[in-house]
């Protein structure tokens, strides 16, 4: 409902009381039958501009919201925890660490040396910086080029450009 700018009420004892009759429970004077503008109430005056009060909203709505958010509320408290847990699990725990790394493109270098230069065993995936252990396995002398992948959901993948030799020494 739109407010306007607040104006003087035209009769006394407007005001409150016909937005209390609306929020919930009528006051006492609304709740008896409105009088007739052609017949004076008790002390001789008629009745002019008073509308009769509005009837009381029902409860049953009311008690139904009541419970509708109580259910609401108790399953948001057994979730949550429940998803925080889950989050918890997939981020520090075993689900995404890496347990098993692919080596592609080796001749001349060992894959032992290219896997600890790499340093990702036991890494999360989700926390692992491949950009780092490019330039670290990149360090070797056997290696030109490295590129490293994540292999969802336990696994990396290196794949290697080694450097070309132009000759063997032969003692």
């Amino acid at each position: 409902m739109a407010r306007g700018p607040r104006l003087p009420l035209p009769w006394p004892g407007r005001g409150r009381r016909e937005r209390r009759a609306l929020r919930g429970r009528a006051p006492r004077e609304a709740r008896r039958p409105a009088a007739r503008a052609d017949r004076p109430d008790a002390a001789g005056r008629f009745m002019v501009g008073r509308a009769p009060a509005p009837p009381a909203p029902r409860r049953r709505r009311l008690a139904w919201l009541t419970w509708r958010r109580l259910a609401l509320g108790a399953a948001a408290l057994l979730l949550l925890p429940a998803a925080g847990a889950g989050a918890v699990q997939l981020v520090w725990g075993d689900t995404f660490r890496v347990q098993e790394i692919r080596i592609d493109g080796l001749e001349v270098a060992e894959p032992f040396e290219v896997a600890a230069a790499a340093d990702v065993e036991g890494a999360s995936l989700l926390w692992l910086d491949g950009a780092a252990a490019e330039r670290r396995i990149e360090e070797l002398a056997a290696v030109r080029e490295a590129h490293v992948s994540r292999d969802w959901p336990r696994g990396v993948s290196i794949a290697v450009v080694e450097e070309q030799g132009w000759g063997y020494w032969q003692r």
